[in-house]
C-alpha cells in the first residue's frame, strides 16, 4: 500500500511540473534535468572548462602546491611547523593554536555541516586522510566535490581541475604547471596533465653557475623539448644565455638547443658557432694558351761533273 502512495506522489509531481514547463516532456529534460550536469568542453585535458564557483579558498601563498611530501620540506624547515603534501598543498597538519581554516579530522562523522569559513556550504564533508597514517594522525574535512580523484579535468566539477589527481581549486593547477620536472621524465608531465614533455626552460632567469638547470613541462610534441627565450632578449641576456650554454655543454646537446633558437640569436652565442652554416662561393678562371709551331725544311741538291 505504502509503495502505491509513493508512485501516486510521484506521478503527481511530474504531472505538475509537466503543466507547469509549458512546453511539454522535451522541455522539462532539456531545462531541468541536464543543464548542470553537461562537463563537455574542448579544453577538458589541459584547462578545463574555465568556470569558476567561487573565489578561491586555499591560500597559496601560506599553503604552498605540491606533489609529494619533499615539495613541503623547505616550508617546514622555514615555518617550524611539519607540513605535508595534502592533495596538492603544503598543510601544517599539527598546528596547535588554531588558525588554520579546515577543520581537522580522523573520521567522516568530524565533517558533519561543514560551514562557508570552513570551506564547505553547511553540508556534511568528508575526511582526507593523509597517506602516511602512521605519523600524521589528523586529516582535513573537504566538501565532497574536493575528495574526487581524476586523471582528466573532465572528470571533475566544471570549476575545478584535476591537480595531482585530485579534483582541486584552478590556481593550484596553474601553480603546478610553472613548477619544475624531473630531467627526462616526461611521464611526469603527462600523468599530472602539465604537458607533453619535460623540456629545458631558457625563457626565464638562467643560473650558468649551476648543474641544476631549469625543467619545465611544456607541450613539446615534435622538435627540441626547448622553452626558447623571449623574443629581442638584451645583451646581458644573451651574454647569460651563453655562459649556460657554454656550462651544459657537458650534455652533449648544445647542437640541439642551437638550432632550436632563432637564426639570429644562434649567431649572436658563441656556443653556437660550431653549428652556425656559412656558404662560400669560389670561381675559378681557366686561361688556356695555344701555340703555334711552324717548321721550315730546306733542300740542298749538289750537282758533280
Amino acid at each position: 500500500m505504502r509503495n502505491c502512495q509513493v508512485l501516486v506522489m510521484v506521478l503527481v509531481w511530474v504531472c505538475g511540473v509537466h503543466g507547469d514547463s509549458r512546453g511539454g516532456v522535451d522541455t522539462l529534460e532539456e531545462g531541468f534535468m541536464f543543464d548542470d550536469i553537461t562537463n563537455d568542453t574542448a579544453l577538458d585535458y589541459y584547462e578545463g572548462s574555465g568556470e569558476f564557483a567561487r573565489e578561491p579558498f586555499r591560500d597559496i601563498l601560506e599553503f604552498p602546491v605540491c606533489v609529494t611530501d619533499e615539495d613541503c620540506e623547505e616550508t617546514s624547515v622555514n615555518t617550524g611547523q611539519d607540513h605535508r603534501c595534502f592533495q596538492y598543498m603544503c598543510y601544517p597538519w599539527n598546528k596547535v593554536g588554531g588558525g588554520l581554516p579546515f577543520r581537522s579530522c580522523k573520521r567522516r562523522s568530524d565533517c558533519y555541516e561543514l560551514m562557508e569559513e570552513e570551506g564547505g556550504d553547511g553540508e556534511d564533508g568528508d575526511c582526507y586522510r593523509h597517506h602516511d597514517r602512521r605519523n600524521v594522525f589528523a586529516g582535513i574535512c573537504l566538501p565532497p566535490s574536493e575528495m574526487l580523484s581524476c586523471s582528466e579535468h573532465k572528470e571533475c566539477p566544471p570549476h575545478l581541475r584535476c591537480t595531482n589527481f585530485y579534483c582541486g581549486e584552478p590556481h593550484y593547477y596553474q601553480a603546478l604547471r610553472s613548477e619544475a620536472c624531473p630531467r627526462y621524465q616526461d611521464s611526469f608531465c603527462q600523468d599530472l596533465l602539465l604537458g607533453h614533455s619535460c623540456c629545458f626552460d631558457f625563457s626565464g632567469e638562467l643560473s650558468p653557475n649551476s648543474l641544476d638547470w631549469k625543467m619545465k613541462c611544456c607541450d613539446q610534441e615534435v622538435g627540441a623539448p626547448v622553452i626558447l627565450p623571449e623574443d629581442g632578449i638584451g645583451e646581458e641576456e644573451i651574454q647569460q644565455l651563453d655562459s649556460t650554454l657554454s656550462e651544459m655543454a657537458v650534455l652533449e646537446k648544445n647542437e640541439m638547443f642551437c638550432k632550436a633558437f632563432s637564426y639570429q640569436l644562434m649567431v649572436n652565442l658563441s656556443s653556437c658557432a660550431t653549428f652556425t652554416t656559412t656558404t662560400t662561393t669560389t670561381t675559378t678562371t681557366t686561361t688556356t694558351t695555344t701555340t703555334t709551331t711552324t717548321t721550315t725544311t730546306t733542300t740542298t741538291t749538289t750537282t758533280t761533273t
